[in-house]
């Protein structure tokens, strides 16, 4: 029995926890029908299953976990997605750049062109300075 008894404005005690366990086979008000221990009660008021149950059945159904990590927040989500994003990128470079040098290896390399000046020009020769070594 728990400790819920209570002082009223008028001085009275009041123990709520007598009162609960008095009254707990009662229909509660509303329209869940259930009654105050959170059975599931037909029209006429019998008990079609006790809360007991339908915790053991919804216990029963068993969530399994997904495999993976478990995020946080959707930060942590969109981060990890981002990041297998960048990984996807980084692959296609790579095989890209494999590619390339497979045809430079076989002498069938296509010609490129290199723009004159400006950044794209800077670029590119950075880029040409980072594949021939």
């Amino acid at each position: 029995m728990t400790k819920k008894i209570y002082r009223s404005a008028q001085g009275k005690l009041v123990d709520l926890g007598a009162l609960e366990a008095q009254h707990q086979h009662v229909r509660a008000v509303g329209n869940m029908n259930i009654n105050a221990r959170g059975d599931k009660l037909d029209a006429d008021g019998n008990v079609i299953s006790t809360r007991a149950e339908q915790v053991n059945r919804n216990l029963d159904r068993g969530v399994t976990p997904t495999p993976g990590p478990i995020h946080t927040s959707s930060r942590d989500q969109q981060e990890l997605e981002l990041e297998q994003e960048r990984a996807a990128q980084q692959e296609k470079i790579e095989k890209a750049r494999a590619q390339r040098q497979a045809l430079r290896e076989k002498g069938a390399a296509p010609a490129v062109s290199l723009p004159e000046s400006g950044l794209a020009s800077a670029l590119a020769r950075a880029n040409q300075i980072k594949d021939e070594e």
